[in-house]
């Protein structure tokens, strides 16, 4: 009978050791995820950024190739490429992969649209022109901690870098 309880005795919880070892494993994983989740932020920017200038890029082309003006309109929620409709109005593009509408990662919103040095609202309009002539633009992106900044000449496709607050 005292062979069981001593038995029992070394079997009934956790050393303060163990306990100590297990606390100190999750405080190294509860920081290794909150470094890990603040560097996400500015690059989900940096990848919205890179996906949106591309989109951009590819619209120029396609207008110049199909001799047809595109534009481009951003939105509370993301943004849509457009062209114009049988009555002259603009209308979304559906269909095609690369320039149908998108939604915004996580907390990425317009701050600033400027064309041809003229600030436009958040939800302002790019056109693209047939001619490949189209107007110098940049579009601010903003994730409320970091920013960046898509910048194109009118004729060169767009570049992306991150900028300052």
């Amino acid at each position: 009978m005292e062979a069981h309880r001593k038995h029992r005795r070394g079997r009934a919880g956790f050393t303060l050791v163990e306990m100590l070892v297990v606390i100190l494993i999750a405080g190294v994983l509860v920081t290794m995820v909150s470094v890990n989740l603040a560097g996400d932020s500015r690059a989900s920017l940096r990848g919205e950024a890179e996906a949106l200038a591309r989109r951009l890029g590819h619209a120029q082309d396609e207008a110049l190739v199909t001799g047809g003006r595109l534009a481009w309109r951003a939105e509370q929620s993301g943004y849509r490429f457009l062209r114009p409709g049988n009555d002259a109005a603009w209308t979304a593009i559906e269909r095609d992969d690369a320039l149908r509408p998108q939604r915004w990662a996580g907390a990425v919103r317009v701050a600033a649209v400027e064309r041809a040095g003229r600030v436009d609202r958040a939800d302002g309009t790019l056109v693209f022109r047939a001619s490949g002539m189209n107007e110098p633009y940049r579009i601010l992106l903003d994730d409320g901690a970091h920013r960046a900044l898509i910048e194109s000449d009118g004729v060169r496709p767009p570049t992306v870098r991150l900028a300052e607050r």
